[in-house]
């Protein structure tokens, strides 16, 4: 028997399969005999101060309490009406309320993460909209075949997964529990074999081309370093109007406010009218700053504004850490931690994870750079200001007994009609990313040319890029934020596949951090990352997907002529492959990256293919590569050094040691671009 099902003498009593956070009720538990169905008043989710936040016979089910992240999470059974729902709608509704019940207390195994119960409550809802025309019910449709696949056929293939799972669950339970007979596991293959052949067609997410990702990051810079210059007048005007409900109104909106609420029918200096917005924007010389940015010239403006500075700094806490769209909504106000050792300073954010932790929440820290804590420094002073409008004073102490989210949500200010009420000291965070996606983005994310596509067919040349919507030329890019996450380990690796030097420089204190604290064999690291599927891991097992990847773009794909020792096997490689590079020659480079049998790291010179520290150049500078087993050289790097070195040359003292080293050096240079010239005649 279940740990959750408990035998007594007239029934069995059922938990509800909840994962509970600190401080959490659980709801009641199901006495089960025969074939009762739970009473109407079933308390389904308890507030953490033990009322009752939801019972059995409503439509939506608050599931606020359980949710680790502390964001409002509603199970909703009747969303998929139109408007009230009518006798037959409730009848299904009554239905699918049933299953889900059933799905949280009565199935044996882990307990279902929210994430998983809204996959389940969506594929309700489709199963619900496709027998609500026929007058049908969810049971009699899932114990049908044909009727299933005609529902895959008209909902899509990528419902299947779910729906596979819902009927295997649904299966154990057993007719007796569920009250219906379920399709049989021999007719269901169709479903599972449907679903196999969408995850087939699937893509994997694709990497930002660094043209693109380097525009976003200047754009997305551009826009908090212009709201930094008038944070302070910007969050003072936001504070005042929130406190005071008549401040920067317009005179009507004053004078139906004050007939309402008689304790504002004065000010402080006995006078009538507050100031109007536009009069306050003039004062606070912030005119300019809506105009430009679009902001609606009243206190509707205030928030849109703030969103906007939200989401700019929750996507570059993205860009330079590699988190999650949920870890990074769900950081907390004191999230940043510097340290110094070695006498460098290190940046880290310290949040939450719920990912491969069964929705369990989890304490995580992740790596970033100046610009990410810029970022969040920013988000800080934003939540600031809301925090103070509600009395609140966001400090360490104080967020260890409630919930003060970092990126709190704006509608607590109230300036958009509706103000939301903190409950039980648990701030909710702001529904960011989806409320500004569409609308913001475009003014950030620059359009599709052909070197991107390019590019793309570098980093993966087996998909048909050029074929996909999502990829058409002129279109602006599609940006999500899982896309950061993958194009951050495959760029941050320093392997030469970052191909812009503003990117690159943008980059490169990231990269030094992650070097310290992600890479193989850093026992920090293992201490700091204990999941398999933290960005730590995320980024150490990208490096020889990434290097191998530059090899390829630098070395076999390179039109330029290639010099050295390695450059000259590669060179007749080429020759004997009619200078195509065959799917078999980027097998074999990966899976030799992966070995560690060769590496790639760009040099002044060109290329390195020697595994492991360099031990040419500890005494010649980079003329040690000109004899190097794994150099790669190009002439037109070369040329470049020896111009670099010729300049250094000419302004030393021609007496002195150093002039005598340098210049042996460039001699050392000339005579191997001699060499390698006659060599290419």
């Amino acid at each position: 028997m279940s740990r959750s099902a408990i035998q007594t003498s007239s029934a069995i009593m059922f938990e509800a399969k909840v994962i509970l956070p600190d401080g959490a009720q659980s709801p009641d538990d199901f006495a089960r005999s025969s074939a009762s169905l739970p009473a109407t008043s079933f308390v389904v989710s308890r507030h953490n101060d033990g009322t009752i936040a939801s019972v059995y016979s409503e439509n939506r089910w608050d599931w606020s309490p359980y949710c680790p992240s502390g964001r409002q999470r509603l199970l909703s059974f009747d969303t998929w009406c139109q408007g009230e729902p009518n006798v037959a709608q409730r009848a299904i509704i009554d239905d699918m309320r049933w299953l889900m019940f059933a799905l949280i207390w009565l199935r044996e195994g882990r307990p279902l993460a929210y994430a998983t119960l809204t996959q389940y409550m969506v594929t309700l809802h489709k199963l619900a909209l496709f027998v609500e025309p026929d007058d049908g019910m969810i049971q009699g449709l899932l114990n049908d075949a044909v009727r299933l696949t005609r529902y895959l056929d008209e909902m899509g293939d990528y419902y299947a997964s779910v729906l596979a799972r819902l009927l295997d669950a649904l299966r154990k339970l057993g007719e007796q529990v569920v009250g219906f007979v379920v399709i049989s596991k021999k007719r269901q293959r169709h479903i599972d074999k449907r679903y196999a052949d969408y995850r087939g067609r699937m893509q994997q997410t694709p990497p930002i081309p660094t043209r693109i990702f380097c525009e976003i990051l200047k754009s997305l810079s551009r826009e908090l370093e212009a709201f930094e210059q008038i944070a302070t007048q910007y969050l003072s005007l936001t504070v005042a109007c929130a406190v005071d409900p008549l401040w920067g109104r317009t005179r009507n909106q004053q004078g139906l406010l004050s007939c309402q609420t008689p304790g504002l029918r004065k000010a402080a200096d006995g006078s009538r009218w507050r100031p109007v917005f536009s009069e306050l924007l003039d004062d606070h010389g912030l005119r300019d700053y809506f105009v430009s940015n679009g902001l609606q010239l009243s206190v509707k403006g205030i928030s849109k504004g703030l969103t906007r500075v939200q989401f700019c700094a929750a996507l570059l806490v993205h860009a330079y850490s590699g988190m999650r769209r949920d870890e990074v909504q769900g950081l907390p106000f004191h999230c940043d931690e510097t340290f110094d050792s070695c006498g460098l300073t290190h940046h880290l954010i310290a949040g939450y994870t719920t990912k491969l932790n069964h929705g369990r929440k989890k304490k995580a820290r992740w790596v970033t750079s100046c610009e990410g804590l810029r970022a969040i420094r920013i988000a800080q002073r934003v939540a600031t200001a809301i925090y103070k409008s509600k009395g609140v004073r966001a400090t360490k102490a104080r967020s260890k007994d409630e919930h003060l989210p970092l990126f709190i949500s704006v509608s607590y200010l109230g300036f958009n009609g509706y103000k939301m009420n903190t409950d039980r000291d648990r701030h909710l965070p702001g529904g960011i990313a989806t409320a500004w996606g569409k609308d913001f983005l475009t003014g950030i994310v620059p359009t599709i040319v052909d070197e991107d596509i390019e590019e793309l067919e570098h980093i993966d040349p087996h998909r048909c890029w050029r074929s996909e919507k999502a990829y058409r030329l002129g279109e602006p890019w599609k940006l999500t934020t899982h896309q950061f996450r993958r194009s951050l380990a495959l760029y941050a690796s320093r392997s030469g596949l970052v191909s812009l030097p503003t990117l690159r420089r943008q980059l490169q204190h990231i990269t030094e951090e992650m070097s310290l604290y992600y890479a193989r064999g850093s026992a920090f690291a293992n201490n700091l990352i204990d999941d398999q599927d933290h960005f730590g891991h995320v980024y150490r097992n990208v490096q020889p997907e990434s290097e191998a990847l530059a090899y390829i773009k630098d070395l076999l794909l390179s039109d330029e002529r290639l010099f050295g020792a390695h450059g000259a096997r590669i060179e007749q490689r080429k020759r004997s492959n009619a200078s195509i590079v065959t799917v078999k020659d980027r097998e074999t480079t990966r899976r030799k990256t992966e070995r560690g049998e060769i590496a790639h790291k760009e040099t002044p010179l060109g290329g390195c293919a020697e595994p492991g520290p360099c031990n040419k150049k500890a005494m010649r500078s980079i003329v040690g590569c000109l004899n190097c087993a794994g150099a790669s050289i190009k002439l037109s790097k070369l040329n470049r050094v020896i111009a670099a070195q010729q300049s250094l040359v000419a302004d030393l003292d021609a007496t002195t040691v150093e002039w005598r080293t340098e210049n042996g050096d460039l001699e050392v240079m000339i005579a191997a671009r001699n060499k390698f010239i006659e060599q290419g005649n």
